[in-house]
């Protein structure tokens, strides 16, 4: 199917420029194919290095078993008002 629409496409040029057209059209699609394999690349190296980052800080985590551990500073119980995690209680953590 796609030799159909390539073989209209070189039509297009006529038959004096149907080998620099086909030419072309190889080298486009021969730099999309390259240009698409860098972007799956690039995309998996920044989720890899994104995870490790995130894994190594390990940040605290709002719910959950894990609603105890804390980063310094953070989420210290300052707020005023109730247990902000009880129905109705507390402002909300604000």
């Amino acid at each position: 199917m796609l030799a159909t629409y390539r073989a209209g496409l070189i039509r297009l040029f006529g038959p004096a420029h149907e080998k620099w057209a086909n030419d072309t059209i190889v080298a486009v699609a021969q730099a999309l194919r390259y240009w698409l394999l860098r972007q799956f690349i690039e995309m998996a190296l920044v989720g890899v290095l994104t995870t490790l980052a995130v894994w190594r800080i390990g940040p605290a985590v709002p719910s959950g078993p894990w609603r105890d551990r804390r980063i310094d500073g953070v989420c210290s119980g300052s707020h005023s008002g109730g247990d902000s995690r009880s129905p109705g209680g507390g402002d909300g953590g604000l």
